[in-house]
């Protein structure tokens, strides 16, 4: 049976923060970060305090319109949220109920981070195999600056507010799924994490504003970590795929990663050239969107889809690293 997208699309919120409102963080961003960190031209940001639940409705809304598909047509939701009012519930609840989905249709709840879009994918591919499910419908949403992200943190000017939500499912479909691989460096389980804390650098704050709050946190061993194995991580991660349809990653056409910063997207497209990926194949946003962790890989896919850069025939490859180091590969051929 042949599974994978009906639609896949995109959402980002319309405030626009531009790099000149982060120099504030210049003087506070340590040397061994500023090798793995970097500054887009722009982030985007969700205001509202329900930012989370509204991207979450809008972003599953766009994604049966595109489809021409119902709420009754869904048979399950899989959603995440990376920030929000509410450390509990997910936001796939709220989906659920803003759209009136019937009372048996599930909500599964994930924890990925930025592996959570192609791993999701992956769950629903198995979940329509299985024959439990005809229809799954994936939600991600981004809305740390509603959680609670650090203004005064190196990490606040890259990360972006955003959704992205696709329809999985084996009928009248845009493409396929072939495969799909992981890798889980479980070693950092604590190093890149989501946590309560307090400002990293309370003297930045302005009067009234949030000392304590959610906070993306990096420790150093996190960036040590990634620096040691950056140029293997997409080309493993993704050849664990291949190999189980005995596929060489050269016959990719286009890959679409986790925009966790542009200097470490760099050093893995090192190890893609090595196998034969060409950097001209790597589709990526960095510049106006940062990093927006859960969202950006299905975000970038829809923008690539709509701008008609899938061809039939195209093959891609998805990749996604989750915080506490399990990474997600997923291989896809374009069908129209």
């Amino acid at each position: 049976m042949q599974v994978g997208y009906e639609t896949v699309v995109g959402l980002w919120p319309e405030k626009v923060l531009k790099r000149r409102d982060f120099a504030y963080l210049e003087k506070v961003i340590p040397a061994e970060q500023r090798n793995v960190l970097g500054m887009p031209d722009e982030v985007r940001r969700v205001e509202h305090r329900d930012g989370s639940e509204i991207l979450g409705e809008r972003a599953a809304r766009k994604a049966l319109e595109s489809a021409g598909l119902k709420p009754n047509d869904i048979d399950c939701i899989i959603a995440e949220n990376c920030g929000g009012k509410y450390a509990l519930p997910g936001v796939g609840c709220s989906i659920h109920q803003r759209l009136g989905f019937p009372s048996e249709v599930p909500v599964f709840d994930v924890r990925q981070g930025g592996a959570s879009f192609p791993e999701s994918s992956h769950l629903a591919w198995c979940l329509v195999l299985s024959g439990q499910y005809r229809r799954v419908l994936v939600v991600m949403v981004a809305a740390v600056s509603i959680g609670g992200l650090d203004k005064t943190s190196p990490t606040a000017m890259s990360i972006s507010d955003g959704a992205a939500a696709a329809v999985v499912s084996s009928q009248n479909l845009k493409c396929e799924f072939l495969a799909h691989g992981a890798r889980t460096e479980s070693i950092i389980y604590d190093d890149c994490v989501v946590i309560m804390r307090a400002a990293e650098h309370p003297e930045l704050l302005k009067e009234g504003e949030r000392k304590f709050g959610l906070y993306v946190t990096l420790t150093s061993q996190f960036i040590e970590h990634q620096m040691k194995i950056a140029k293997d991580y997409v080309r493993d991660t993704l050849e664990r795929a291949a190999k189980k349809i005995n596929m060489e990653l050269s016959d990719l056409d286009f890959v679409i990663a986790h925009q966790a910063s542009l200097p470490l997207m760099r050093m893995w497209m090192v190890g893609m050239e090595e196998a034969g990926v060409s950097r001209t194949k790597w589709k990526e946003t960095y510049q106006r969107f940062g990093g927006a962790l859960n969202v950006d890989v299905g975000a970038n896919l829809a923008e690539l889809w709509q701008e008609g850069g899938l061809k039939k025939g195209s093959l891609v490859g998805l990749f996604g690293p989750g915080a506490g180091g399990h990474t997600s590969g997923l291989i896809l051929r374009w069908l129209v």
